[in-house]
């Protein structure tokens, strides 16, 4: 981002130099023609339009086009200067957002399996203390969620069950972990 009212097209070259943009590139168009050159997609360009007029000190995520018409997606906050002027200053976070993705699509197998498997799964700790176990685990032991329990709420055998938290002790102990 940049001053809404720049006083060089330098600092708004360096401002979108991660965009593949030169400072002949950025000079040669107007303002108004770079954002849109930026931001295609009209309600993207109009958050733009917003959080320049704004100029919030608070991160916010655009998607943004490169030069050679590559989405990437980018974070932008201002820095507000003693003289009245502010500063935008954003950055890629591509790979951020593709990881934060490929974090949430693995969370949501897991939470399939776990919640609807035909598997039986306990999670404990190195104590022997059972943390967590799924709804299969624990019918496999005879404990099931209890009328008037909110759903997905299970008193589960963890403070019910001191055999299951010395099995998992034992094993820890198998594995050369403490208790």
């Amino acid at each position: 981002m940049w001053p809404p009212r720049a006083r060089s097209r330098s600092s708004i070259a360096r401002g979108n130099a991660h965009s593949g943009w030169t400072a002949e590139d950025l000079a040669a168009e107007d303002t108004e023609s770079l954002i849109e050159a930026l931001y295609p997609d009209p309600r993207e360009r109009e958050r733009v339009h917003s959080f320049i007029r704004e100029g919030k000190a608070e991160w916010t995520d655009f998607s943004t086009r490169t030069r050679h018409g590559r989405t990437i997606e980018t974070t932008w906050t201002n820095v507000h200067l003693e003289d009245g002027r502010w500063v935008g200053i954003g950055q890629d976070i591509t790979e951020r957002k593709r990881a934060e993705q490929v974090l949430r699509e693995s969370e949501e197998r897991f939470r399939a399996i776990y919640e609807h498997g035909r598997m039986g799964i306990a999670v404990g700790d190195l104590e022997g203390r059972l943390l967590f176990a799924n709804p299969v685990f624990e019918k496999i032991l005879g404990y099931e969620q209890r009328s008037g329990d909110a759903a997905g709420s299970r008193s589960g055998p963890t403070s019910r069950c001191p055999k299951i938290s010395f099995r998992i002790a034992t094993a820890a102990r198998a594995f050369g972990q403490p208790e």
